[in-house]
């Protein structure tokens, strides 16, 4: 079973194209309450996670147990 987390504290990341590379001057912010689900692999970071309404990001372990609480 995934685990699934539920952001508690919104936050802007850096946007990325289909092909991981950074998108200049375009950003995101990850909105208060958002479901997300932890991925086995992660690319540029420690945490992968993905949504079906927001695609995917890639934080620090740090950023997770700042801004997300596991909900199962």
């Amino acid at each position: 079973m995934e685990k699934e987390f539920k952001c508690i504290k919104g936050f802007v990341v850096d946007k990325y194209d289909e092909h991981e590379v950074p998108i200049e001057n375009e950003s995101f912010i990850v909105p208060v309450d958002s479901a997300w689900c932890l991925s086995e692999i992660s690319y540029m970071c420690e945490v992968r996670l993905e949504s079906d309404e927001y695609g995917w990001l890639e934080i620090t372990l740090e950023d997770l147990k700042e801004c997300f609480i596991e909900i199962s």
